[in-house]
């Protein structure tokens, strides 16, 4: 039987809705440390709201991320599937 915590996991992972593009599933070095991502992202929540925040990370995961601007496989800075 599942418990409270294992489904709570679940519904926390966005894996079980969306296909992560591959572009972000490899080893990297982090640039910020994990507290600060918190509290940047808390402040980000707290201006455009929980479920506009949550869209924008599963438009994110799903590929449409920022990339580098010199890449000539972006469009306006954004990574496009295709």
């Amino acid at each position: 039987m599942w418990s409270k915590d294992d489904v709570a996991a679940m519904l926390i992972n966005p894996i079980y809705a969306i296909s992560i593009h591959p572009d972000l599933t490899g080893t990297h070095e982090p640039i910020v440390t994990k507290q600060l991502w918190i509290e940047a992202n808390q402040k980000l929540i707290e201006e455009v709201g929980a479920q506009e925040w949550l869209r924008r990370l599963l438009v994110t995961l799903e590929g449409n991320f920022p990339a580098r601007p010199e890449d000539p496989t972006t469009a306006f800075g954004y990574k496009q599937d295709g």
